[in-house]
């Protein structure tokens, strides 16, 4: 049998992600999935790792010290640019219909 402080310890998990967040990615890329959206798919977790790796820097940093704000600053900007250029790229190739997948 288990015992119940063993269970109370496992409810009890702090989470680096909220649980909403992941149930809101699981459902955007099951869409996605089931709609053969390829690109969408690895478009958005592009952006959702990307979130999720700037707020745990972001936490991390703040709590420790160990990260300037000026990396936080270059981090954001060369994963946003990153973003949009994908964003830009994927457009262009739906305006040329060239089957890439």
């Amino acid at each position: 049998m288990v015992d119940i402080d063993i269970l109370r310890d496992w409810g009890n998990v702090s989470l680096a992600v909220p649980a909403w967040e992941v149930m809101f990615y699981v459902l955007v890329v099951s869409l996605n999935v089931l709609l053969g959206r390829t690109r969408s798919c690895l478009i958005n977790t592009f952006a959702f790792t990307f979130y999720w790796t700037l707020m745990s820097v972001v936490t991390t940093s703040l709590s420790t010290s160990a990260i300037s704000q000026s990396n936080i600053a270059i981090f954001f900007f060369c994963g946003l640019t990153l973003y949009c250029l994908i964003i830009l790229a994927s457009l262009k190739i739906n305006s040329r219909n060239v089957d890439v997948a």
